[in-house]
């Protein structure tokens, strides 16, 4: 059970997300901050209404460039700098098409202005908003966003944390990991076991604990929280023993890592992704050295042309010991206060506003939902994700078709049954009944009716 302190920590989030808090000011004057590392020099914000004024740091280097034979490879500590490092200018975004990722920041931004951000395979960096003091006052809680975007696109820079740091008084860290093959591409064994994206994350967690004391914030009060693929990446890090007593307090809204963005035949792929790339060869070590030797440019673009853009996490032997099923059963977990829930209208209204599809402020039926689903990003999604889907853009698109729609079983378009549905399709049966401990549809019945959307012809007892 959330206390009180947590609830409201949690309203305050969701309203960011929303871009209620929108963070709009003056810079002033230049503060400097003394790292493990070396000197930074960010800027001073004064938030508008707020009482604060807000130290920003951006790009601060929580790990070398992951380039050369680091691609592929686990994140190794900055190198120190002498003098002081200019914190003042927006690290670029890990690679992803630059088109697509800006189109993606520009949509979830709580931002008034427009920052456009650069791609490049060096990107392990991290942003820090601090509340200004005059005053000598114990640590602050600090509060770790990790974004969201499929583990494909995404940017720390994206989300501004000033309004979040000056109106409840907490040290703000928006962290940057790597994404789609450069952040998961695996072989399954000792030559790329994967899942570099989490590493990143736990990197810039060991970052904060050594460093975000001299930035005000409390080592020992971390609080780590996404949004999508950020909340799949906060489920990993509670069930990660790398993570263990990075953190001390855990939110994931739309996403756990029990159901999506997780495979157990990382092989499969990675053959799918060196065919791509003209890779095939003989050995996983000499898959992985001609991978190596592909340049920024030719990854994004070869990503572009492949089937799928997803690219999955699997289990490692390190960061994932086993998958993440098997661990949430056997209770392998790190045990913090942990708050899971999705948004109201999942879907709903992304995947057509993104398509700009035809039609969709006349209202949806069915087959043209499905179709949105089966044509877009969507296309490595489970089935059930997809007829699940189907229902929720119906719920949320206002048609007339609605009412008709939702008579069938398994598409209860009011109440427990919904909220049933929206938290199975991000996040699974096993995560719903343990976290939250209600018994609602079961998916027999939920199955049945994916099998009449999708015609799967199979017959069911």
């Amino acid at each position: 059970m959330a206390s009180g302190k947590d609830a409201s920590l949690l309203s305050l989030i969701l309203t960011v997300g929303a871009a209620a808090l929108v963070a709009t000011g003056q810079k002033a004057e230049q503060p400097e901050v003394v790292t493990k590392y070396g000197t930074v020099r960010g800027y001073q914000f004064k938030v508008d209404a707020a009482e604060r004024s807000i130290n920003v740091f951006l790009g601060l280097p929580f790990a070398k460039p992951p380039v050369g034979p680091l691609r592929f490879s686990e994140p190794q500590p900055p190198e120190p700098w002498k003098g002081v490092r200019n914190a003042t200018s927006y690290p670029p975004m890990c690679l992803q098409d630059k088109v697509q990722g800006q189109v993606f920041s520009d949509i979830i931004t709580n931002r008034k202005e427009k920052v456009l951000l650069d791609v490049s395979e060096d990107c392990l960096y991290l942003n820090v908003y601090t509340p200004v003091s005059t005053e000598k006052q114990e640590k602050l809680p600090v509060f770790v966003w990790i974004h969201g975007g499929g583990l494909v696109f995404g940017a720390a820079s994206s989300y501004d944390g000033s309004a979040l740091a000056a109106f409840d008084n907490v040290v703000v860290v928006t962290i940057q990991y790597r994404l789609g093959i450069a952040g998961y591409f695996s072989t399954g064994d000792k030559h790329a076991r994967g899942n570099w994206g989490y590493l990143d994350q736990v990197a810039a967690l060991q970052w904060i604990q050594e460093n975000i004391i001299h930035f005000g914030g409390d080592p020992g009060s971390v609080t780590i929280a996404g949004e999508s693929a950020g909340g799949i990446s906060v489920s990993a890090l509670v069930l990660s023993p790398l993570a263990k007593g990075l953190f001390h307090k855990a939110i994931s809204e739309s996403g756990t890592a029990i159901r999506v963005l997780f495979t157990d035949q990382p092989e499969e792929d990675a053959r799918g992704i060196a065919t791509a790339f003209g890779c095939e060869k003989s050995s996983s070590a000499a898959m992985v050295e001609c991978l190596r030797g592909k340049t920024e440019e030719e990854i994004i673009q070869t990503t572009l042309k492949m089937r799928s853009l997803f690219i999955s996490a699997s289990a490692d032997g390190k960061f994932f010991p086993k998958s993440p099923r098997q661990l949430l059963s056997e209770k392998v977990i790190n045990a913090v206060p942990y708050i899971i829930g999705v948004n109201n209208c999942e879907f709903g209204w992304v995947l057509p506003m993104t398509m700009k599809f035809p039609a969709y402020a006349d209202g949806l039926d069915k087959d043209v939902a499905r179709q949105i689903l089966q044509s877009s990003l969507a296309l490595s999604l489970k089935r059930i994700a997809i007829a699940l889907g189907v229902n929720n853009l119906i719920h949320c698109s206002g048609s007339v078709l609605r009412r008709k729609n939702q008579q069938e079983p398994g598409f209860a378009g009011e109440g427990g049954n919904e909220k049933y549905e929206k938290s199975e399709v991000k996040s699974g049966d096993h995560t719903f009944h343990k976290f939250m401990k209600r018994i609602s549809v079961c998916p027999e019945q939920i199955l049945r009716c994916v099998d009449r959307l999708v015609g799967t012809g199979r017959n069911r007892a």
